[in-house]
């Protein structure tokens, strides 16, 4: 599977490395994505399910909420990140 350029996978060893974070945060940031990928498999399910909508319709709908979540979910990460950096480098 091709990834995005703009896009880099990262895991655990990267979130202790590179954004220097503690096992707390990490579940912190864990718990808090799989609540939301929770809440959009359910919005995605939904959509699927509606039988008032057209097949198109449908495909666009949960198109929409994957989007939403994954916004979601790195809104999460850089709210997290920003807990993590003094306030004196924000200026």
């Amino acid at each position: 599977m091709a990834h995005d350029p703009e896009v880099r996978p990262f895991g655990y060893e990267d979130l202790k490395s590179e954004y220097n974070m503690t096992d707390e945060q990490i579940a912190k940031l864990d718990r808090k994505a799989q609540d939301i990928l929770g809440n959009g498999i359910v919005m995605i399910d939904g959509a699927l399910r509606d039988e008032e909508c057209t097949p198109q319709e449908k495909i666009n709908r949960s198109l929409v909420f994957i989007s939403i979540t994954m916004d979601l979910i790195e809104k999460n990460f850089n709210e997290i990140l920003s807990e993590l950096i003094p306030k004196k480098e924000l200026n």
